[in-house]
């Protein structure tokens, strides 16, 4: 799995349990995603930080906010994890956000709201005099 090998082995006694977790919780979810087993994604943790003794132990807790998502996100955005040579990188060419350009989904909301409240003004009386 190329996305586990950009994260750095995990030793024990080192103040990096949540860390630990985070990698463990995901890598299983996607494990399990991928049609894969709990035992399978504890081989490959195992592998990946052999110093860790009781992964097994982390793995039986179900956390409900750590998924297959967060274990690809950190190892793109923490390691550097990249798709296989020859797949293109979707976020290479990403353009970065303008903020000093308005938003132009607000500038469309401003203006339906403009609309609307003179819609919701009623006109004034008309008087036929002449001047």
């Amino acid at each position: 799995m190329d996305a586990l090998n950009c994260y750095p082995s995990i030793a024990p006694k080192t103040g990096q349990r949540e860390a630990f977790m985070a990698l463990a919780w995901g890598l299983r979810a996607a494990v399990r995603e991928a049609g894969g087993t709990d035992e399978l994604a504890l081989e490959l943790i195992e592998a990946h930080s052999p110093g860790v003794v009781d992964a097994a132990e982390y793995l039986k807790t179900e956390p409900y906010a750590i998924g297959s998502s967060k274990f690809f996100s950190d190892a793109y955005k923490l390691y550097g994890w990249r798709t296989k040579k020859g797949d293109p990188d979707p976020f290479e060419n990403w353009p970065e956000p303008d903020d000093d350009q308005p938003d132009p989904v607000d500038e469309v909301g401003a203006k339906r709201e403009e609309k609307a409240k003179a819609e919701a003004q009623p006109e004034p009386p008309r008087t036929n005099k002449v001047m």
